[in-house]
C-alpha cells in the first residue's frame, strides 16, 4: 500500500483491416480515426512488474482501502 505506481503515456493508432467498409463511413478512407491516448501504470514489486489493467485495479483498490474519494 505504500508503493506508488509509475505512470507512462501510451498513444496508439488504428489500422483498419484491408476489408474495412470505408464506403459506409463519412470521409471514407480519409476518416480521422484519431489516436487513443492512455496512461499505463506500472508497479515494481521486488523485480516483478504489475502493469496495465491489473495495476489500475490495484491502485483503485488501495484508494478504497485508504478511504480516498474516487
Amino acid at each position: 500500500m505504500t508503493t506508488q505506481p509509475k505512470t507512462y503515456n501510451l498513444t496508439a493508432t488504428s489500422t483498419p483491416a484491408s476489408n474495412f467498409p470505408f464506403e459506409r463511413i463519412p470521409n471514407g478512407s480519409n476518416y480521422n480515426f484519431g489516436k487513443d491516448k492512455r496512461k499505463v501504470l506500472f508497479y515494481d514489486l521486488a523485480g516483478e512488474d504489475l502493469w496495465g489493467i491489473t495495476a489500475q485495479f490495484t491502485a483503485r483498490f488501495i484508494e478504497i482501502l485508504k478511504g480516498d474519494k474516487y
